[in-house]
């Protein structure tokens, strides 16, 4: 029993955190292709992120541990990393691509 709660609560965890990266991906004007990406991406196995600072060559890549045999991991992991991406700058693209890393 106490397992079933505890995966309910990733799982609530997971949704709220699902909701506030749509919401941030809207607020910067992405696509709805583009968040529907994410969202997908983030159900999956590894996630790397990689966003484009103006149009500099340089880009910065964080890894997304969003799924790890069968267990979500800690949504607050995935804000941090948004949020660290993102920091609310008007001089990061809004073009947001994710990859799906498929090593477990």
């Amino acid at each position: 029993m106490t397992r079933f709660h505890q995966k309910r609560k990733y799982l609530k965890n997971v949704d709220a955190c699902l909701k506030w990266i749509v919401a941030q991906t809207q607020k910067r004007s992405v696509a709805v292709d583009r968040v529907d990406g994410i969202t997908s991406a983030l159900r999956a196995a590894s996630v790397y992120a990689s966003i484009k600072i103006r149009d500099n060559e340089v880009c910065f890549l964080y890894e997304l541990l969003a799924f790890r045999s069968g267990e979500w991991l800690n949504d607050m992991c995935i804000r941090l990393a948004i949020q660290v991406m993102t920091q609310d700058r008007s001089d990061i693209a809004v073009s947001v691509t994710f990859l799906i890393d498929n090593r477990v």
